[in-house]
């Protein structure tokens, strides 16, 4: 349940990295990202270092007074329901590498913002999940 989370919260796919300020933030999203399954495809990590999968996440309405169009985004913004799975304790070290491996499986991008060997070695150098979040907020 997303009352469980402690925010921040670091949101990890295969490539992607983002964090979620507050509930509200991570419970909106694009229609694209519900229909194409990239919601149920997260792992998040909590500012307890706790983990919790995505089972599954549903529709329950629109963001705005325009049933979700908005000019600046691309598709629909849409409020969801997730379902997560039980909470397993990590260790900053393997949130660190969780990071690096999903920076690895997209070069490209992370490249664009200067050396992934470089990078690596400052996320590996975070002293803490805060400083973490730092290099993403």
């Amino acid at each position: 349940m997303v009352a469980d989370l402690r925010f921040p919260v670091l949101a990890v796919s295969e490539s992607s990295i983002i964090v979620y300020r507050d509930p509200e933030h991570l419970c909106t999203c694009g229609e694209e990202a519900l229909t194409n399954g990239y919601l149920s495809r997260l792992q998040l990590v909590d500012s307890e270092l706790l983990n919790y999968a995505v089972l599954k996440a549903i529709k329950i309405g629109y963001v705005g007074i325009f049933r979700g169009w908005h000019p600046f985004y691309a598709s629909r913004r849409v409020r969801v329901a997730l379902t997560l799975g039980p909470a397993r304790q990590l260790t900053l070290a393997s949130v660190q590498q969780s990071v690096i491996d999903a920076m690895n499986k997209n070069p490209d991008f992370w490249e664009s913002a200067g050396d992934l060997a470089e990078q690596a070695a400052e996320i590996r150098a975070t002293e803490s999940f805060a400083d973490l979040l730092q290099r993403f907020a």
